[in-house]
């Protein structure tokens, strides 16, 4: 139900902080209509899936939405990454080789805030989230540190440059 509706839709907010990056990107280089056409393909496009999965699956109720923005999204991000990489003249494969690193990281970081999840089954969700939250932005942190080079530090230092 609602929780499962909500879990969908925290995988699809992670995956809109990713293309969250490439707005700002192109409309620095001087291509704000590739966000436009980005935002008219997406209006089009995640519209006509809400309604396809509320037709065609009219028993999943308000979850046909959470499920149809999984399947549309991800179409609609992968767009945009095209449309930046064409306009950047970058591989995919560099992109993704570069980008693997810090997946690898994010996804390793998620393992100490799970294991909070087993070691407090009992404590109250708020608290548990904030433990978990810092326990695996910390870990995120120092993965990053040890094996990306990006610190507090590196990110400064090149915010002055």
């Amino acid at each position: 139900g609602g929780a499962t509706a909500a879990r969908l839709l925290c995988v699809v907010g992670m995956l809109r902080a990713f293309d969250s990056l490439y707005v700002p990107l192109l409309d620095g280089l001087g291509w704000a209509g590739r966000n436009l056409l980005v935002a008219a393909v997406a209006a089009v496009l995640l519209v006509s899936i809400d309604v396809g999965m509320s037709v065609a699956f009219p028993d999943l109720g308000y979850l046909a939405v959470a499920v149809s923005r999984v399947i549309g999204y991800p179409l609609v991000i992968a767009l945009h990454a095209y449309l930046v990489l064409a306009t950047l003249k970058l591989p995919a494969r560099r992109y993704l080789r570069q980008l693997g690193g810090l997946l690898a990281c994010a996804v390793a970081a998620l393992i100490p805030g799970l294991v909070v999840t087993f070691v407090f089954p009992a404590m109250a969700p708020a608290p548990r989230l904030l433990i978990e939250v810092g326990v695996s932005l910390g870990a995120m942190m120092l993965l990053l540190a040890k094996f990306e080079g990006i610190s507090p530090r590196s990110i400064l230092k090149e915010i002055k440059r």
